[in-house]
């Protein structure tokens, strides 16, 4: 989680750990992604997607990947709701009811 400390430590640092050229803090939250019974082109088509909005697919750990697909996403706006809400209505497009779990990471 990128916390209120984290946003007074000096400029180099905050330039390599997320401030964006504006110089707003960046919260970083972890979003994952999982289907009933999926296959490999489901989550093909997940990438695809979430692509464009700036969500990155992480390694997945364990070998889980058969039933979710581990994501980060950046963004100024500290509204947990709202990347839940951007993650579900894009992850609707690739199959019906995706189960979504948004996390603000450490």
């Amino acid at each position: 989680m990128i916390s209120t400390s984290y946003c007074t430590e000096n400029n180099n640092q905050l330039a390599a750990r997320g401030r964006d050229a504006n110089n707003r803090c960046m919260t970083t939250y972890r979003v994952r992604v999982g289907y009933h019974n999926p296959s490999a082109l489901t989550f093909r088509q997940l990438d695809e997607i979430l692509e464009p909005q700036r969500f990155w697919r992480t390694d997945s750990a364990g070998g889980q990947f058969r039933y979710f697909m581990e994501y980060e996403y950046q963004s100024d706006v500290r509204d947990l709701c709202s990347v839940c809400s951007l993650a579900y209505s894009q992850a609707c497009k690739v199959r019906k009811c995706p189960l979504i779990l948004v996390e603000v990471m450490n």
